[in-house]
Order: structure tokens, then sequence, then C-alpha cells
């Protein structure tokens, strides 16, 4: 299923990779981003009906919520990580109409 959402996709600034040995979970992919703004494009995806999971559920390093607060070590891999990527859904349910308008949305991307 990742791969027929990607196929489609060819804005400058997102990549996708596919691990070698990497076992996919059949629920979102990761796009790792490289626009000055990523956020930018997190919310524009958002506002064309593609949920982020980095969005809709504030994800950020573990050690800034306040119940893991005590252990905070500066981590800046984690930090990278979660600025420099986006999930997109790609659940079985999705069909490939659905996935074809993600590719469209992506592809129609002009960054700031």
């Amino acid at each position: 299923m990742p791969a027929i959402c990607c196929n489609g996709c060819a804005t400058p600034g997102s990549e996708k990779r596919i691990i070698e040995g990497g076992n996919p979970n059949y629920y979102f992919l990761n796009l790792e981003l490289g626009f000055a703004d990523n956020r930018a494009f997190i919310d524009y995806l958002d506002a064309r009906g593609i949920p982020s999971d980095i969005k809709r559920y504030g994800c950020q390093a573990l050690y800034r919520f306040s119940a893991l607060e005590q252990y905070r070590r500066d981590c800046p891999n984690a930090e990278a990580l979660l600025s420099g990527m986006t999930t997109l859904p790609v659940h079985p349910a999705l069909g490939e109409e659905e996935l074809d308008y993600m590719a469209d949305v992506i592809n129609g991307y002009q960054a700031p």
C-alpha cells in the first residue's frame, strides 16, 4: 500500500525511503522533509484533509512531556528527526482514489 501512495509523489523537499529489511506497519508512512518550513507543508496537508500524526498528537521528544521532565537530557537527534518528518496515512481502508488524491495534493505543494 505505501508504494501505491508514493509512486505518484514527486515534490522536491519530501522524500520517501524504503529501508532494506524494514517491515511496513500499513498504518502510516514516514515522509522525510527538507523544506525551509516543514510545518507549513504539514499545515498545507492538514488543511486539505490529510492528517499528520506529528500535528494530530503534538509529537515531540519524550523528555518534553511534563511526566518525563525530570529525565530531560538534550537529544538533538530526536529534535531533528521530529522537526524533519511527517506521516501520511496509508492504512488498508484507504482506496486508490484517496491515495491518488494524497499524491496530487503533495505534488501541488509550492513551498513559501
